[in-house]
C-alpha cells in the first residue's frame, strides 16, 4: 500500500502581520490586552494524517522573530455606552521583540482532487 500523498512530517517557513484582541473573562474578570504585530516570521513544523481521501487534518507550531505592540486594559460592564475597554492611567503602550512563538494552527485541508493524475515513472 502507498502513503497517502501530503500526509507525513513537514517543515516550512511562515510571515505575517496583524491585530489581537485577548480577553480570558471571569478568570481576569473581563480585563484584557490587545495589540499589533508588525513583523511575524519564523520557521514551522508540523505533521499531516489522512482522515478521508479528500480530507487531511494538519497541526503545526512556529518560532522565530516577531515585534509586538500591546496595552492592558479593563473591560467595564453596563455603561450607558454599553459595555467599553477602558486603557488604566498611566496609558502604557509596551513593546515586545525577539525569539517569540510565532504560529500555533491546526487546520482542516480539503483535497481538491485525490485522483491520481496518470503513471508515474
Amino acid at each position: 500500500m502507498s502513503a497517502s500523498p501530503l500526509t507525513g512530517f513537514f517543515v516550512g517557513v511562515h510571515a505575517g502581520a496583524g491585530l489581537f484582541d485577548f480577553q480570558l473573562g471571569r478568570w481576569t474578570g473581563g480585563n484584557g490586552v490587545q495589540g499589533e504585530f508588525y513583523l511575524m516570521g519564523g520557521v514551522s513544523g508540523g505533521f499531516t494524517h489522512r482522515i478521508s481521501p479528500s480530507l487531511r487534518m494538519e497541526y503545526s507550531i512556529g518560532v522565530g522573530y516577531g515585534q509586538i505592540t500591546h496595552r492592558d486594559y479593563i473591560s467595564v460592564k453596563d455603561t450607558k455606552f454599553g459595555d467599553i475597554k477602558v486603557l488604566p492611567y498611566p496609558w502604557e503602550v509596551k513593546r515586545t521583540s525577539g525569539l517569540l512563538p510565532t504560529k500555533a494552527s491546526v487546520s482542516l485541508v480539503w483535497m481538491i482532487s485525490s485522483k491520481k493524475g496518470g503513471e508515474r515513472r
